[in-house]
């Protein structure tokens, strides 16, 4: 999926505005339980650090570190 104009839109025509969530928590579950605004990028595909950013706030996740040190810490239970 390709986020454009605010929300996600799959080749198969299927559209969302959260699909981040899910493929996040993904990243946590499979990758690691902290994330940072980089890795999103990365991980979303994204070209902006301030959608990334956005993104991540939305999930209202406990940050450690200050500016480029940020860490997003997803609260992951068995």
């Amino acid at each position: 999926m390709k986020r454009q104009l605010g929300q996600w839109n799959c080749v198969c025509s299927y559209k969302s505005i959260d699909a981040h969530k899910q493929a996040l928590y993904d990243f946590a579950f499979l990758i690691n339980e902290t994330i940072t605004n980089q890795q999103c990028r990365e991980f979303l595909q994204l070209s902006s650090g301030s959608i990334a950013s956005n993104l991540l706030k939305s999930l209202n996740l406990k940050q450690t570190g200050h500016k480029k040190g940020t860490k997003y810490l997803f609260r992951l239970e068995d």
